[in-house]
């Protein structure tokens, strides 16, 4: 399914070139900041079983009422604030 039928854009419109080479790269994007910066941080904001977003459920293949790990961090480059992540993982995909 193309992106843009998730409710997910491949390239964001309108950006400066510069901004869309961070947004749209495939490699590490913590990697990419702690090469920017002298003090690297990753603030948790929550973390646990959680119902996913509904475009996330599309992405999961599962029904909205599903639960899955999810986890919010702030990641700061010297001491600045520069991205909220969210990530989602299947609670079949949890090992432990």
């Amino acid at each position: 399914m193309p992106h843009t039928q998730r409710g997910w854009l491949a390239h964001p419109p309108a950006l400066p070139r510069q901004l869309r080479h961070w947004l749209c790269d495939h490699g590490s994007l913590t990697k990419r900041l702690k090469a920017r910066c002298s003090h690297f941080g990753v603030t948790p904001l929550s973390t646990g079983l959680a119902r996913v977003h509904l475009d996330e459920t599309v992405l999961m293949e599962g029904s909205h009422a599903q639960r899955a790990y999810v986890r919010d961090v702030i990641l700061s480059c010297d001491q600045r604030v520069v991205v909220f992540a969210h990530s989602v993982l299947r609670r079949a995909s949890l090992r432990g």
